[in-house]
């Protein structure tokens, strides 16, 4: 995982498998690691029986098993969950754990509409694209439309046109920019609906020396194109291999 993490506790023989972020843990300390990395995607991963379980039968957690159980019996939250396995593991303690639990019990503060986005956003943000742009679809269909107003809409589709641009998928990703613009009229979103038209058209040449393209009105730099569609392939390249 990048890290060398010191385990105390017992290794499972078949491991735990993370639906949100795609990751099979072992122990208590990979759990740990995962969630301080993707804090706002692992609470409906472990909170749950099934988790209680593996606890119980691949780590042979048997005090832990029942005190998660009974926090599931008391529908307690997310943040008193998680706590109980930091309480139970060595890897993340004093200050580190305090802020695991303050920014956790910030994210259950807020409305559902809210905690949608961030762990839409969240996908986004480590590589998840396709999950990403499912949630970002559920968003647009989300029936508490006082909140969703034209900012806000502004930002959910310029966020799926970048995760449909991650995926080379540039047809999807010039619609999603083009809807963006309609909502928030941002130079940003009109700079990426202009790249990723770019790469739909096919305008991009790599064995090409490098020149300057002009698109109506707007001059666009063809490096800038480069630059940017070698961002995003190096990027699926990594999250590929995950």
């Amino acid at each position: 995982m990048g890290e060398l993490i010191l385990c105390n506790n017992n290794l499972a023989a078949m491991p735990f498998f993370l639906e949100n972020v795609s990751v099979n843990i072992y122990s208590l300390e990979e759990l740990i690691y995962c969630m301080k990395k993707y804090i706002y995607l692992i609470g409906t991963d472990i909170q749950k029986a099934e988790f209680v379980s593996w606890v119980k039968q691949e780590l042979g957690k048997d005090e832990l098993a029942e005190k998660l159980n009974a926090c599931l019996a008391d529908k307690r939250s997310v943040s008193d969950f998680a706590d109980l396995i930091l309480e139970n593991s060595g890897y993340c303690v004093g200050e580190e754990r305090k802020e695991l639990k303050r920014q956790l019990r910030e994210y259950e503060k807020k409305s559902p509409f809210e905690c949608k986005i961030i762990k839409a956003d969240s996908l986004l943000l480590h590589g998840k694209y396709i999950s990403s742009i499912e949630e970002y679809r559920h968003l647009l269909h989300y029936e508490a439309n006082e909140e969703t107003n034209g900012e806000l809409l502004g930002k959910i589709w310029h966020n799926m046109g970048t995760a449909y641009a991650r995926l080379f998928c540039f047809e999807e990703a010039s619609s999603c920019y083009d809807k963006a613009f309609c909502y928030n009229q941002s130079p940003v979103t009109g700079k990426a609906y202009q790249l990723s038209e770019a790469a739909r058209k096919k305008e991009i040449d790599f064995s090409e020396e490098r020149k300057e393209k002009t698109d109506g009105n707007n001059p666009l730099s063809y490096d800038i194109v480069i630059q940017r569609v070698e961002e995003w392939k190096k990027e699926y390249e990594k999250y590929s291999r995950m």
